[in-house]
């Protein structure tokens, strides 16, 4: 069934902008409009509902970044961490570079991850903790792809959980890197500060060696290695939220997940506080019908 995209400004008659806090902002495509497709959030940008603060600790990335994106939207060269200095691994696939030595003994098992994930230098790099960093003043969707770091950037960032709906986190099911914190790990924290797991966005597989032949390692390998996580606010205590962080969950459950029942019980719980009919007026708007 097709759900219609839902014009918010005029939903709402105006809408503030959302705020979103992107850790590892990298570009991965040449253009804004390319990137488009694999942003979560990307039709909310389209619409100007969404405002960016990201951080992307190389420099060059980061000056691109500011160039393709533009105001409202802000990203800053920071590695964001513990407070710490810590190595920086940059490996040969510079997406999979991380705070975390590789792990070889386990990604040298399939074919290509260990190339990939292969150092080719160590530098010193000073971290930051999101809770210093007078930039972010609010987060409704909070998402990380810091290869193994997520945990200790949200340990170090109790006051951005306080203030986020949704997060959006990558996950290692296996020690893709030394010591790093895996999905278990994540998932006690996460649910420890009020949150609780609502779904799984991507998988990563492997391919194990030593089969070789026509085989497309991408389609065949079954082994799950890493993926997004996304986690929102236990849905036991929407009664904890403000009206306005009630209307920004429910605005990013539709617009990102297309979940409607999870939307729908927002606003039931928001037209219980306020007497309003957006609940009703939501289900007009998703399909195209006039309620009985």
């Amino acid at each position: 069934m097709q759900f219609n995209n839902i014009d918010w400004k005029d939903f709402f008659g105006g809408f503030n902008q959302l705020s979103v806090l992107d850790l590892g902002a990298v570009m991965h495509h040449g253009s804004l409009e390319e990137e488009g497709k694999s942003l979560s959030y990307y039709n909310l940008m389209k619409q100007n509902l969404v405002k960016i603060i990201g951080f992307e600790p190389d420099e060059e990335g980061c000056r691109k970044l500011n160039q393709e994106y533009g105001p409202p939207h802000r990203f800053f060269s920071y590695a964001i961490g513990d407070g710490q200095e810590h190595n920086f691994h940059l490996n040969q696939f510079r997406q999979t570079s991380s705070l975390f030595p590789t792990n070889h003994d386990f990604v040298d098992m399939f074919h290509q991850l260990g190339n990939l994930m292969k150092t080719e230098e160590v530098h010193k790099i000073k971290t930051r903790k999101l809770d210093d960093i007078e930039e972010i003043t609010d987060v409704d969707y909070f998402k990380l792809d810091i290869q193994g770091a997520e945990l200790m950037a949200m340990k170090n960032g109790s006051k951005v959980l306080a203030q986020s709906l949704i997060i959006q986190t990558e996950v290692e099911y296996c020690e893709l890197y030394v010591g790093q914190p895996l999905f278990a790990d994540v998932d006690a924290f996460l649910r420890s500060q009020g949150f609780m797991l609502y779904k799984f966005f991507t998988a990563g597989t492997g391919f194990y060696k030593p089969l070789t032949g026509n085989f497309n390692i991408n389609l065949f390998g079954q082994q799950n290695l890493w993926g997004d996580a996304v986690y929102i606010r236990d849905t036991r205590n929407l009664k904890m939220l403000s009206v306005q962080k009630l209307l920004n969950f429910a605005v990013m459950a539709y617009d990102i997940f297309k979940a409607i029942d999870l939307t729908c019980l927002i606003f039931f719980h928001v037209d219980s506080r306020l007497g309003t009919n957006y609940n009703e007026k939501f289900i007009e708007a998703m399909t195209g019908k006039k309620s009985e």
